[in-house]
């Protein structure tokens, strides 16, 4: 699940103007905080930065059309679709611990299968060097406003975050994450050990996407493999 969370591909468009109407029509849709937990599972989060382009994925349990709503200068007049995102088994285990009528404790494993849908939208032909606003939407639910920031077409410098191993520890992961936004940073690298056991479903919300939810909605994250990630996510990649 790992790579298939975390790397995006080349699904992706170019946004379309919205009407005067849809977009006053959209701009005032407002959604509660149950409708936007029942539907962004994770995310919205940003990967594959570039001068023109910027890619924006969330998990949703809704298996419905998505959007991108975005635009400059606090606008969100463009909008970009997916018409149908890609399905992703998730299992978790859990060992149960029952006591038998002669008192010796029984160990048994439990396994529970989570089906979920990866939404990735690729926005393509930005300006270099400029913030836009974003919203993601699915299902007729839609985020609060994000913005993201493209490189500079002859970008000098850049001032980005490198951490790694972070998996374990969410609420020190957490903290640790608190403190990114001062440094500003044009993006994260990150070197590996994402969550404990990178074949465990529930890991991945406690462990990563749950501590860096502040954060990699506005700064892109670029992850590495680490040995947590298991064969199952090494597969994904191929």
């Amino acid at each position: 699940m790992l790579t298939r969370w975390m790397f995006s591909g080349d699904s992706g468009c170019v946004g379309a103007r919205l009407s005067a109407l849809s977009f006053f029509l959209v701009v005032t849709t407002a959604a509660s905080a149950q409708d936007l937990a029942r539907t962004f599972r994770k995310g919205p989060y940003l990967q594959s930065p570039g001068t023109d382009t910027m890619t924006i994925m969330r998990e949703s349990p809704t298996n419905r059309p998505g959007m991108v709503h975005y635009g400059r200068k606090g606008k969100l007049g463009e909008e970009c679709r997916l018409k149908r995102p890609r399905e992703l088994i998730g299992v978790s285990s859990y060992t149960v611990t029952n006591t038998a009528a002669e008192g010796q404790a029984q160990v048994a494993q439990r396994f529970v299968t989570n089906r979920v849908f990866l939404y990735e939208i690729t926005l393509r032909n930005l300006q270099p060097q400029s913030v836009y606003t974003y919203s993601a939407e699915t299902d007729g639910v839609r985020t609060s406003p994000r913005k993201f920031r493209t490189f500079g077409a002859r970008q000098s410098k850049v001032t980005f975050i490198a951490y790694g191993d972070s998996r374990t520890n969410p609420n020190i992961h957490g903290a640790l994450a608190s403190n990114f936004d001062r440094h500003s940073p044009d993006f994260i690298l990150h070197t590996g050990d994402l969550a404990a056991d990178g074949r465990q479903y529930h890991l991945w919300g406690r462990e990563f996407f749950g501590p860096l939810a502040q954060v990699i909605d506005e700064v892109p994250i670029l992850p590495s493999i680490g040995n947590h990630a298991y064969s199952t996510h090494r597969q994904a990649a191929d």
